[in-house]
């Protein structure tokens, strides 16, 4: 059984769409952003294998992680998976990421220029295997896509929205 759980935030941030998409398309700068993501290795095209930054021949969007769950408030834990992206079409960028088959979640940028403001609107998704124990115990991953916009990336636009112009 799949739990599947979804947000979306509008945010209207002082600045240019460009410098806007030009700040959230960088993976180094999202996941540290998010707090909850650390970039571990990247994957090369040329090595066909993930390797550490210093590696690197021809990197591809597609990097092995280290995902830290909860925080530090309450039980946290650590897992490795995958981050892929961004994605980008015209206005909008996309990160994707996963452990395995067990977890996958989704997070979308879609930037819209108003005078001398930027409107985000940010769509997520996650999804997360639940077994017969998870849910007699009740034990999930927190809801990661809200709590990384909520209490991760809004807070970080609206502190450098002044930055962006």
């Amino acid at each position: 059984m799949k739990l599947k759980i979804s947000h979306s935030k509008s945010l209207l941030v002082l600045g240019r769409s460009e410098s806007m998409l030009h700040l959230l398309s960088d993976p180094f700068l999202f996941s540290s952003i998010s707090g909850h993501m650390l970039i571990l290795e990247v994957y090369d095209h040329v090595k066909g294998r993930y390797v550490t930054l210093d590696a690197v021949e021809k990197p591809a969007p597609i990097y092995k992680v280290l995902y830290v769950f909860g925080v530090p408030e309450s039980e946290m834990s650590t897992e490795l998976g995958i981050l892929k992206g961004p994605q980008i079409n015209s206005n909008e960028l996309t990160y994707e990421g996963e452990m395995g088959e067990k977890f996958k979640w989704k997070i979308a940028f879609r930037l819209s220029q108003a005078d001398n403001e930027v409107m985000i609107n940010i769509t997520a998704s996650q999804e997360e295997e639940k077994s017969v124990l998870n849910r007699v115990f009740h034990a999930t991953k927190f809801n990661f896509v809200y709590h990384i916009i909520e209490a991760h990336i809004e807070p970080y636009l609206k502190k450098i929205k002044r930055r962006c112009n």
